[in-house]
């Protein structure tokens, strides 16, 4: 199987996942048909409830974890939500080889940036792309960045303050761009580069 290439966000809204989805919707990437929500009680939680789309909020709402996958061309997909605090994590995935190399994967980060500027506005605070994501969450959102690997985008809101935050050895190894109201730092690396992210910033 190809490298799960993925983004997570870190919202204040919680029904950004709706926005996420309609996306990947609109793009005929993901069908609603073809989707299955779970509802877990924590991550240890091996068998869940399905549940319908429609009871998403309440679940968050109860501080429960929502799982989705899908068949999608190629392979497979998911959208996992749940609350830290008073933060909705939402993490979006993709295992299919189309996304995993080259320009496929070049596409795809662009797809994660676009719902950022697109749907983000007051409520989203970060986020992140790549493959194979280890991302955790944290209180003080600089720690988030911090502690993380493997990602090769970053995109802070300007309101957020996050990156004023960031220490010099967290934005080592990263070029700051930007793009609408987001400060962006992307992975100084020859196969990024290749991407031309900074020209679609």
């Amino acid at each position: 199987m190809a490298e799960v290439v993925e983004a997570i966000y870190f919202s204040k809204k919680a029904d950004f996942y709706k926005d996420i989805l309609l996306h990947f919707q609109e793009l005929n990437i993901i069908e609603p048909k073809h989707m299955r929500i779970v509802q877990k009680d924590n991550w240890t939680d091996e068998s869940g409830k399905e549940i319908g789309e429609e009871d998403i909020a309440l679940a968050l709402r109860d501080s429960k974890i929502v799982w989705t996958d899908c068949k999608v061309a190629k392979g497979y997909a998911g959208l996992n939500v749940e609350r830290k605090d008073n933060i909705y994590l939402l993490n979006i995935w993709f295992n299919c080889k189309e996304y995993s190399c080259g320009g496929g994967y070049g596409r795809l980060l662009k797809m994660f940036m676009e719902i950022a500027k697109k749907y983000g506005k007051d409520d989203l605070i970060l986020c992140g792309f790549g493959e194979e994501l280890l991302v955790e969450y944290y209180p003080d959102m600089a720690d988030i960045v911090k502690n993380a690997h493997n990602v090769d985008v970053w995109m802070f809101s300007k309101d957020s303050g996050v990156y004023k935050r960031l220490s010099a050895d967290a934005k080592k190894g990263y070029e700051k761009t930007y793009a609408g109201n987001y400060d962006v730092l992307i992975k100084k690396s020859p196969e990024i580069k290749d991407l031309k992210l900074q020209a679609w910033c």
